[in-house]
């Protein structure tokens, strides 16, 4: 899901990508990002809560 945000510093427009990944996936996504952008900012949080069956495979 990509979102409009503020930025928190200079207050502009930026683009935020949340993504639910498992614990697998972690370091391939991490990769992928610095490929694309190596000053990407990138916080990742264990433990995610969901409605619905999560598999990790």
């Amino acid at each position: 899901m990509v979102n409009n945000v503020e930025g928190g510093f200079l207050k502009e427009e930026k683009k935020i990508l949340f993504i639910v990944a498992s614990q697998k996936e972690v370091n391939y996504l991490n990769q992928l990002v610095k490929n694309v952008d190596e000053h990407a900012f990138m916080s990742i949080s264990p433990g995610v809560v969901t409605n619905t069956n999560f598999y990790e495979w």
